[in-house]
């Protein structure tokens, strides 16, 4: 998804963090399986390390299930060293990794609790 927005990053990811509890997220182990998973990967080409949010997301550049739709968002997008995103997509560990559709069966964003 891609938004624009003149929240501050830390804002954002507030409002991140609050959506993600109203699905049902709630803090625990870090690697593991969640019902949903709200990550800020750019925020336009502001580049921020604080305790709580990094940007851009650090490991945005390994994983091929975040690479997929933002090449789809971002066709142009240059990563470290200005190599083009489609170069990344084309890495044998990144093209090795299994990406699976996710359909949604309702409208979670527009939905009123």
């Amino acid at each position: 998804v891609e938004i624009s927005t003149r929240l501050a990053p830390h804002l954002v990811l507030r409002h991140a963090k609050s959506i993600e509890a109203k699905l049902g997220r709630v803090s625990g182990e870090q690697w593991g399986p969640r019902p949903i998973d709200i990550d800020i990967l750019l925020y336009g080409d502001k580049r921020l390390r604080t305790a709580t949010l990094v940007l851009p997301h650090q490991r945005m550049w390994e994983r091929q299930f975040v690479l997929r739709p933002l090449a789809d968002l971002l066709p142009n997008l240059v990563g470290p060293d200005n190599t083009p995103i489609e170069k990344f997509l084309q890495q044998e560990e990144i093209a090795a990794q299994e990406v699976r559709e996710y359909k949604l069966e309702r409208n979670l964003v527009n939905e009123e609790k």
